[in-house]
């Protein structure tokens, strides 16, 4: 029995050295844990910082461009942004640039903080920078004659060039960023015949269907719009006899899926070389002649693409939608709602800019005070040299010191300053 006792006394003895090792262990961890997420929290409030002065450049450098602008608008267009880049989870400061693309088309303030959410949709829909989409949106709108000076209207136009690029990507075989090069190569030429986006891009897609895309699809169609109208002066008796018609009686253009159905009933049965002889007696060149074979057996595929075009309207942002995942979208509202929080940090950036600028100057002063002494240190090196290389360490601790106790003042009244600001910020 004093056996299995002193058995028991050890074991509940032992049990609790474990227990107290077990919980210094704890205490350890937990301390170590609160280490980490020291650190932790310290890297990601410098990368969120980061991320603010980034977005703050961008925003300085699209808004220097706009003149003068009220306070208010200023804030609405940094709500505008942060907004635009949390909905369609993209870099805040591709954002704040894409503000610059739509200041450079003449877009004022009040237009561009309608036209930015219109933008992002069509950058998440094209799955590019939001810059990038902007250039292009814009580039597009303008040369279609589609800019206008009401805020409203333009919104609606720019929506209307967004549904129509991104329906297209839906339609053919070709990116919404080669629709886009596309539809900018060929809109001087077709906007001088009266010809819309929806009717210009229905034959892009026809071409991106025979493998011809982007900017080479733009320059082959703007080749056509060019050379019909003039080739059909030139040579009309010969355009008569094919039964090819390019103007209508009221000496209009008839628009090009008419006249490409008059270029299939003309070429119709006919071999190879006969359709080149047929073409060549039109006057048109080597490009023009591609393209028409190409689109020429698709006159009742373009007209359904361009119908479809037609009735494109909301294309982009329902596509936009569908291009991000539902965790996706949660995260862009964090990232919204942070940045947000942050941005109400700005005015701190001041103040770090006050402390920078202390720095720089006491290094200055301390390199001004060390340089002397550092020479006059080389002077004692000359006679003996271990006694100068104290000599110039002493030299040199006592000048930063000196300095140091010179600036010790004013960066006091800095961090007086910060923490006055914090205080108020706070209330």
């Amino acid at each position: 029995m004093a056996t299995v006792g002193t058995l028991a006394v050890n074991v509940i003895a032992n049990t609790k050295k474990i227990n107290r090792s077990l919980g210094r262990l704890q205490r350890r961890l937990k301390r170590f844990a609160g280490q980490l997420a020291t650190i932790g929290g310290g890297l990601s409030f410098v990368a969120a910082t980061h991320s603010l002065i980034g977005f703050d450049n961008a925003m300085q450098k699209s808004l220097a461009i706009m003149g003068d602008l009220s306070d208010t608008m200023r804030n609405d267009l940094r709500k505008e942004v942060i907004n635009v880049a949390g909905d369609f989870n993209l870099a805040f400061d591709s954002v704040a640039d894409s503000i610059f693309s739509l200041a450079s088309i003449g877009l004022s303030a009040e237009q561009s903080l309608k036209a930015l959410s219109v933008a992002g949709a069509f950058a998440r829909a094209g799955s590019f920078e939001m810059a990038k989409a902007t250039e292009l949106l814009t580039d597009a709108q303008n040369a279609f004659g589609l800019v206008v000076e009401d805020s409203t209207q333009n919104m609606l136009n720019m929506t209307r060039v967004s549904d129509v690029l991104v329906k297209a990507n839906i339609l053919g075989a070709a990116s919404v960023e080669e629709f886009g090069a596309a539809a900018g190569k060929v809109a001087s030429a077709a906007r001088n015949l009266g010809l819309g986006i929806e009717e210009v891009v229905g034959r892009l897609v026809r071409l991106a269907k025979a493998n011809l895309k982007g900017d080479v699809a733009g320059t082959a169609l703007e080749a056509i719009l060019r050379e019909l109208p003039d080739r059909a002066l030139e040579n009309a008796d010969a355009f008569a006899q094919l039964g090819i018609r390019v103007f209508d009686s009221g000496k209009k253009f008839r628009g090009l899926a008419n006249i490409i159905a008059d270029f299939e009933n003309s070429l119709e049965g006919l071999s190879d070389a006969e359709k080149i002889a047929s073409l060549n007696t039109l006057g048109l060149g080597a490009q023009a002649q591609s393209v028409l074979l190409k689109l020429a057996g698709g006159s009742a595929d373009i007209a359904k693409f361009t119908n479809a075009l037609r009735e494109a309207g909301g294309t982009a942002l329902e596509v936009a939608n569908k291009n991000m995942t539902r965790l996706s979208k949660a995260l862009g509202q964090i990232r919204k709602q942070f940045m947000f929080l942050l941005d109400t940090m700005t005015p701190m950036l001041d103040m770090f800019s006050i402390f920078i600028a202390m720095a720089s100057q006491m290094l200055k002063k301390i390199n001004s005070m060390v340089a002397p002494l550092t020479n006059l240190g080389k002077a004692f090196s000359l006679m003996a040299p271990g006694i100068g290389k104290n000599v110039v360490k002493l030299m040199a601790f006592v000048g930063g010191l000196s300095a140091g106790l010179i600036l010790i003042p004013k960066i006091a009244f800095g961090l007086t300053l910060l923490v006055t600001s914090i205080k108020n910020m706070t209330k």
